[in-house]
């Protein structure tokens, strides 16, 4: 009986702590939503970036921009901006540099940086290709081994900036190695017309070299897309694990003066031709010139995705120039 009495209590005392329970609920949630309001205002207002509403961005993921319906975080624009900063202090402390450029500058190359990086994921996601962790973790490995000791890589990107490895590795290698892979993989794209209209100017060339319709060196001269162009396309001497796997298999067979058919590596289509050789063995270096007719860059390959993705910028005065492909300050109109 006594049981019972003490059960009816409770449940008399349950609608009352429910109703508290609820009201301190709405009161704490009602507070969060000012919070996240009033730092808005103050973000997208009035520019606020002192440390502490940095502090509140890595919790509350407010966008700096946003691209194809993605948004990149005010965190990830602070990270990079207190890098940059950080590195031309070290370069000032160090002698090596004393001009520092504008914030406005900063603000422009930080935001290009991550939207372009953003972007590059994109392309990535339709092409299928991705980094892997473990190779991640291989590549950086092989970094810190080029380096006297693994204190010492680590001493270096402190000291340049104020990184650690991890940060290095998922900031910078982590975008170079997914570069290099959608780079290979837009080369060897036959569906992209670049890279048709390219194997047909690379058989063109070709066709002029093998009816010696003009030297070799002037054809080179004329027609390569490569830095060697003004030499007459000469490479110089090569050695065995010099050059990419395809263009080191066909240099290595030719004849002396011999001209290969067209050779596609991840750059291009080239065409070779052997100058020289001295030596023997593995210790054989071989004279060549080449015309390089380049397939798809992934540079422009960005560019032009960025001129048909949805780009915009949240910083306060700033807005995203498609013509130019930058961030930029537009002028106030009066």
């Amino acid at each position: 009986m006594k049981n019972e009495i003490q059960n009816q209590q409770k449940s008399a005392k349950s609608p009352k702590a429910t109703k508290i329970s609820l009201l301190v609920i709405l009161i704490l949630l009602g507070l969060v939503i000012v919070i996240i309001f009033v730092f808005a205002v103050g973000i997208y207002g009035f520019d606020w970036s002192n440390k502490f509403t940095q502090r509140v961005e890595k919790i509350i993921p407010y966008p700096v921009a946003l691209t194809n319906y993605t948004f990149i975080p005010y965190s990830a624009y602070n990270f990079d901006l207190t890098t940059l900063i950080y590195y031309y202090q070290s370069l000032a402390r160090s002698g090596e540099g004393t001009i520092s450029p504008s914030q406005e500058n900063l603000d422009k190359a930080v935001l290009k940086r991550l939207i372009r990086n953003e972007v590059t994921k994109q392309i990535a996601a339709d092409y299928r290709v991705k980094v892997e962790k473990l190779e991640l973790q291989q590549e950086m490995q092989k970094i810190i081994n080029q380096s006297d000791t693994p204190e010492n890589a680590e001493k270096t990107l402190q000291q340049l900036y104020n990184w650690t490895v991890d940060q290095y590795r998922d900031h910078v290698l982590y975008y170079y190695l997914l570069r290099n892979k959608l780079q290979e993989k837009l080369s060897y794209d036959d569906s992209l017309a670049y890279n048709i209209e390219a194997k047909k100017r690379a058989q063109e060339v070709l066709d002029k070299v093998k009816t010696n319709a003009d030297t070799f060196e002037n054809l080179a001269n004329n027609f390569s897309e490569d830095l060697t162009a003004d030499n007459g396309g000469n490479l110089g001497y090569i050695t065995r694990g010099q050059m990419v796997t395809e263009f080191e298999e066909a240099a290595f067979k030719l004849k002396k003066d011999e001209v290969s058919d067209l050779i596609r590596t991840k750059y291009g289509f080239h065409i070779i031709k052997l100058l020289n050789i001295k030596g023997e063995g593995e210790t054989e270096q071989r004279e060549v010139s080449h015309i390089l007719i380049k397939t798809q860059d992934l540079d422009e390959f960005i560019n032009d995705k960025l001129n048909d993705t949805r780009v915009y910028i949240f910083k306060k005065n700033m807005k995203w120039d498609k013509t130019t492909g930058e961030a930029v300050f537009p002028a106030i109109q009066k």
